[in-house]
């Protein structure tokens, strides 16, 4: 074994384990489940497959939460569970997203959106 391929090895062996992140800061009150967020989706770019992921067969889901601001931009972005190598793809893609703002009393609020993504 090298030095190049014990990260590799690590990442196989410990990736499985959920990733935790601490609560986002400044978390909205206002929460939007997952089917109405991805209707509220203007933009929803896919995460690419990382090639060496693909090449390990590492598979799973990851669940990602975000804060989206007033406007339907997303900002501060978390992983809530998956696999080390699949979360990085997932997390930047979300940063990507666009949304329809969402309403609290009728006027546009911070939310916090739940995404999950499954790589197979």
């Amino acid at each position: 074994m090298t030095r190049r391929t014990l990260p590799l090895l690590a990442a196989v062996v410990l990736g499985p384990l959920f990733v935790l992140s601490p609560v986002l800061a400044g978390d909205p009150e206002l929460r939007i489940p997952e089917a109405e967020a991805r209707k509220a989706a203007l933009e929803k770019p896919v995460p690419v497959y990382p090639p060496m992921a693909r090449q390990l067969k590492v598979t799973g889901k990851v669940v990602i939460e975000a804060i989206v601001d007033e406007s339907g931009a997303v900002g501060e972005v978390r992983v809530v569970t998956g696999n080390a190598m699949l979360a990085r793809p997932a997390t930047e893609v979300v940063k990507k997203w666009k949304f329809r703002p969402f309403l609290a009393d009728g006027k546009p609020a911070p939310a916090v959106v739940s995404l999950s993504f499954e790589f197979l």
